[in-house]
């Protein structure tokens, strides 16, 4: 029997909450575009180990990037999202991505202090964030024309 594939990745530890998820323990700032490649690259890794090879394709699904001014404001989560969806755009064709969602399209709860309730493109009363129109940008310029 062969030597066993290390997948651990290199920002963090190889060990996931569920399987197919990756947190990355921190990104260093504008180190979002490198976690999204090392996310794809290390799932990649986990799923040959397991014996699905390359031509399954990945389906990249509740990615996000929460806001919660002043700490994580508006226009960050702008920038992050337009990081995140072209790093998954330039590697789509590398790692046999079909298919891109960001989490959540609106607020859990715009006012609650939890940062896991700020995923949204909306706030939770449907007012666009900045994210909203920028991530309507990113879907028209770089979709696949059939």
């Amino acid at each position: 029997m062969g030597a066993r594939r290390s997948c651990t990745p290199s920002t963090g530890e190889a060990s996931t909450p569920t399987p197919g998820t990756f947190f990355p323990p921190s990104e260093p700032p504008g180190g979002h575009r490198d976690a999204m490649v090392n996310a794809l690259s290390t799932l990649r890794c986990f799923m040959a180990t397991a014996g699905i090879g390359g031509a399954t394709p990945i389906h990249v699904e509740e990615n996000g990037w929460p806001t919660q001014p002043p700490v994580r404001p508006y226009d960050q989560q702008a920038q992050v999202l337009d990081t995140m969806v072209r790093a998954i755009n330039a590697f789509r064709g590398t790692f046999n991505v079909t298919d891109y969602r960001w989490f959540d399209l609106r607020d859990h709860s715009t006012a609650s202090t939890n940062f896991q309730h700020h995923y949204g493109l909306l706030e939770d009363d449907y007012t666009p964030k900045p994210t909203f129109a920028a991530y309507g940008r990113l879907v028209t310029a770089l979709a696949r024309r059939r």
